[in-house]
């Protein structure tokens, strides 16, 4: 590097950091940032947000709490089946073959042993009457040749 370019370089590096300073100090109060570097007076003025006090805290907590003891009742767990025809399951060196790492890990190969694979899924759902009502998801659902309904107190 030249002198007058590491003489030009050193200028607007001072210049840069000038500027930062005075910004710091005197510009920051322009846009209400004084309270944050400014005198004891601006920082006595401005208002501090202080974290809930522990008595709040429990409360929430506890207002938390009975709400999900109300609700959970009425949340069900939905397990599905859906059986594949044998004519449309690949045998199982053509399922491997033709699958990502991911679905060989978690999917199953056709069952070699005369059974028809099955899938099976699982989901949530929500009791909306007491008459057993359920609103759940269209894809946990889908194509299901069996359902399995699950509450909360552990009938099925």
């Amino acid at each position: 590097m030249s002198r007058p370019q590491f003489f030009s370089t050193l200028v607007l590096v001072a210049v840069v950091f000038v500027a930062g300073v005075l910004f710091a100090t005197t510009g920051a109060n322009l846009f209400d940032q004084g309270h944050r570097i400014g005198t004891d007076t601006q920082a006595s003025n401005s208002k501090i947000l202080r974290a809930p006090s522990t008595a709040a805290r429990l409360e929430w907590e506890e207002a938390f709490i009975n709400v999900a003891d109300a609700v959970n009742p009425a949340v069900v767990q939905i397990r599905s089946e859906v059986r594949i025809e044998q004519s449309d399951a690949p045998n199982t060196w053509e399922w491997e073959r033709e699958r990502t790492p991911w679905e060989r890990f978690f999917f199953q190969p056709p069952q070699p042993n005369g059974f028809p694979p099955v899938r099976q899924g699982l989901g949530s759902g929500v009791l909306i009457r007491s008459d057993g009502y359920i609103v759940t998801n269209n894809h946990v659902i889908e194509s299901a040749d069996k359902l399995q309904v699950l509450l909360h107190d552990g009938r099925t």
